[in-house]
Order: structure tokens, then sequence, then C-alpha cells
């Protein structure tokens, strides 16, 4: 019985440890698509720097002490 207990714990600390293993792995993989400029178009959250400098051009805001501009649209 209580080696039952073990084998059982431990295909559940390898299970939850191979669900961590998934989700760190798809993590890492959305940064890396987002780092490269690689964008989703089903998913209207993800936007590359180029995206933001450019709507920053077009609709010119505030600058910092470097000369960049922003601004806070919402779109």
């Amino acid at each position: 019985m209580l080696e039952k207990a073990r084998k059982r714990s431990g295909e559940f600390i390898h299970d939850e440890a191979r669900a961590i293993k998934h989700k760190l792995s798809d993590a890492a993989a959305s940064i890396k698509n987002k780092a490269s400029g690689f964008t989703d178009p089903a998913d209207p959250t993800t936007r590359t720097i180029r995206e933001i400098k450019k709507k920053s051009r077009e609709h010119p805001g505030h600058s910092d002490e470097m000369g960049n501009n922003f601004c806070f649209i919402n779109s």
C-alpha cells in the first residue's frame, strides 16, 4: 500500500513537472516570437516595437529627454 502511494505521488509530480515544462516552453516561444517581430493576427494584444513607434510618429504626443515621441492611444 505504501509502495502504491509512493508510485502515485511520483506519477503526480512527473505530470505536474511535464505541465510546467510545456507552459514554460510556450511562454519562451511567445517571447521569442514577439522579440523577432512576429505578431499573431488572431491576438490583438501583440504589437511589435515597430508598430508602436509608427503609431507614435503618426500621433505625435510628448517626447522624452532623448527625443523619443510617445503618446497614449487607446487602440
